[in-house]
């Protein structure tokens, strides 16, 4: 005689989402998606017929029921970020929107400040949401971060940087590479009197680029840059402030500045004193927002490819590959204040 607990053993598993998507080496949302008759997904073909051809070795039965609270896919992107007002994020976001617009994708947008402690809670709150994956795009990151997100098995791509150690996947640049491309062109420009003003330094980032433009200068002139800085969030006004203290504390020729609003600022400080850009001071700010362009003679700065990033993040949530990393390339864009 059999017990019912003999029975139970005998029970054939019945093979879950997450198992199709283990053996076809995609996240649990492009299983979802490949084995969906009404998903509009973007796909390539070699990736849903992995998956298909995976859900039928395992004898995967899709339960058009399941939803988030059992496990299934939720279709929820979870996107973290430090600032909702900053335009380079507001662009990123554009970027991952437009990278998912033909998918059957939610977005979920958070902001966290620049405080690792924030980002974490932040994730914590959104779990509870059962999302498919997370976008990270803090400059830091606490260490518990890593291993919530891999002990629940869930996508995630860091983006704008580019760790050494990815908690799954990352899409970015170097903040160094735009720092030296910086220097460069303000010492080929004549430049041998060089400042950086920055501000916030709970920004990394920032420190990076004006950490590299510092050793770049030093090491091709052997000048040492001046600093102007602040802890308050950067902004136009705020540039205005810092460039001022510059000009009335020395004679220097040219100015990095670790953002465009604050490239802005300098910008708008120098012409409401009379001071000839880029004759009597070059100015070279970073990220190529709009008004970079617009600006007087227009602003010289360093284009951060932001929108595309976003772009190449919505390829990774769809066609996952555990580890990549995808680095993009910055480049000068030259105008009137240099």
């Amino acid at each position: 005689m059999t017990s019912d607990r003999d029975s139970e053993s005998l029970r054939p598993i019945r093979a879950t989402l997450a198992d199709v998507a283990a053996s076809a080496k995609v996240s649990k949302m492009t299983a979802s998606r490949a084995l969906s008759k009404t998903s509009r997904a973007v796909m390539r073909p070699e990736t849903r017929a992995r998956v298909i051809a995976a859900a039928a070795e395992l004898g995967y039965e899709r339960n058009p029921l399941a939803g988030g609270l059992t496990g299934a896919a939720t279709g929820i992107v979870a996107i973290l970020v430090p600032d909702l007002a900053n335009a380079v994020f507001a662009d990123l976001i554009s970027g991952i929107q437009e990278g998912l617009a033909a998918d059957d994708t939610q977005t979920i947008v958070a902001r966290t400040g620049f405080e690792p402690e924030a980002e974490l809670e932040a994730i914590r709150r959104l779990l509870r949401w059962n999302p498919d994956a997370f976008v990270l795009t803090g400059p830091r990151r606490a260490p518990e971060a890593a291993g919530l997100l891999r002990g629940r098995g869930i996508s995630c791509v860091e983006a704008m940087d580019l760790p050494s150690d990815p908690i799954d996947m990352a899409v970015g640049f170097h903040h160094s590479a735009a720092g030296c491309m910086a220097a460069d062109h303000l010492i080929e420009t004549g430049a041998r009197s060089l400042a950086a003003i920055t501000a916030n330094p709970a920004d990394s980032r920032a420190r990076t680029r004006v950490d590299a433009f510092t050793a770049r200068v030093a090491e091709r002139t052997g000048q040492t840059v001046s600093r102007f800085e602040s802890d308050d969030v950067s902004g136009i006004g705020l540039g205005r402030v810092l460039c001022r203290r510059l000009l009335e504390a020395g004679n220097y020729d040219a100015v990095f500045t670790a953002n465009d609003l604050l490239g802005a600022g300098a910008y708008i400080e120098c012409r409401a004193r009379g001071v000839d850009v880029p004759g009597e001071l070059a100015i070279c700010g970073f990220n190529d927002l709009p008004l970079a362009a617009e600006l007087f003679d227009g602003l010289t700065t360093i284009h951060s490819p932001r929108r595309e990033i976003g772009r190449r993040v919505a390829d990774l949530l769809r066609s996952p590959t555990p580890r990549a990393i995808l680095t993009l390339d910055c480049s000068l864009v030259r105008r009137g204040s240099t």
